[in-house]
C-alpha cells in the first residue's frame, strides 16, 4: 500500500511516519519553511525507505500555491492513501 503523509508539526509527524513505514510505502511531504523554521535535522530521524518530498510553497490557504497544488495533485493519483496531519 502507498501512503502520501503530508506533515504537521514535524517530530510528531516523522514519528507517525516511521511507524507506517513498517507497514506500507510512505511518502513524507513537508514545507521547506516549517522545516527551517522548527528544525530541519529532525528529517535525519525519518527510516530510509520513506521517500522525502519538500514542498516550496507559500502558507496553506495562499492563491500563489495554485500551480504547486496541481502538480502535487496529479502525483496523488498514484497513492492509496492521503493522510494529511493537521497542517497550518
Amino acid at each position: 500500500m502507498k501512503v502520501a503523509f503530508f506533515s504537521g508539526p514535524l517530530e510528531y509527524s516523522v514519528c507517525l511516519a516511521n511507524a507506517l513505514s513498517k507497514h506500507c510505502e510512505v511518502s513524507f511531504y513537508y514545507r521547506i519553511k516549517n522545516a527551517k523554521d522548527r528544525d530541519d535535522s529532525i528529517l535525519n530521524a525519518l527510516e530510509p525507505a520513506i521517500k522525502k518530498c519538500p514542498i516550496n510553497s507559500y502558507r496553506l490557504r495562499d492563491f500563489r500555491n495554485i500551480f504547486s497544488y496541481l502538480k502535487i495533485a496529479l502525483r496523488l493519483r498514484n497513492y492509496d492513501i492521503v493522510h494529511i496531519q493537521n497542517g497550518d
